[in-house]
């Protein structure tokens, strides 16, 4: 818990100070779930039976627990899908070119300058994808050509967390995932099952 936010004004003050947790997590390989914040109403609203994602499903705090479990549940979704694999590539560098664009340089020397947009409609996480049939459920034209990611996070050193201008975030790629989707003139000759099946949108 982290940030005591006033109930009546909404005014948030660190008073334990911020991200000590994240640089943790980060330098020690643990994920990083989110942050919920000191406030009244969450221990009023559970001491009455009716917990604030219930009661206040619109409030900040109820915000937070929301982004939590959208996170852990990305967690299961990576690791069902290898995340845990020894021999995978690793990334050097990530930059952003543009709003619209990813750059990522790899401890191998390769690099490839992806767009948002395919990187968005690649996501994988059980939102996106069944994972029992492995049938894709988001309709890529429900996407905005002008979708990018407001935030770029490491998830230990194994995934990516991209948080989304569309909401969405549980966007969470393997490092694996993300070489198959390279988009650079090298890996164009792969076949679109290698690719992430997204060669049209690269």
């Amino acid at each position: 818990m982290s940030g005591f936010e006033c109930r009546h004004c909404g005014q948030r003050e660190e008073i334990f100070g911020s991200g000590g947790a994240r640089r943790y997590g980060m330098a020690n390989n643990i994920s990083f779930l989110g942050e919920v914040p000191l406030a009244t109403d969450i221990r009023t609203t559970s001491d009455e039976g009716h917990p604030i994602v219930e009661s206040m499903p619109n409030s900040p705090s109820a915000r937070a627990f929301f982004r939590l479990a959208e996170n852990l549940a990305a967690q299961i979704s990576t690791l069902n899908m290898g995340g845990a694999s020894t021999d995978r590539p690793e990334i050097a560098e990530i930059t952003r070119p543009s709003q619209n664009e990813v750059r990522i340089r790899w401890k191998d020397g390769h690099e490839g300058v992806y767009t948002s947009y395919a990187l968005r409609v690649a996501c994988s996480c059980a939102m996106c994808v069944d994972e029992t049939s492995g049938k894709k459920r988001l309709r890529d034209e429900s996407i905005r050509k002008d979708v990018h990611p407001l935030s770029i996070d490491p998830v230990g050193r194994y995934a990516i967390c991209f948080q989304w201008s569309d909401g969405h975030s549980t966007g969470i790629y393997t490092f694996e995932h993300l070489r198959e989707l390279c988009p650079c003139p090298t890996c164009a000759g792969k076949s679109k099952e290698e690719r992430g099946n997204v060669a049209q949108y690269l």
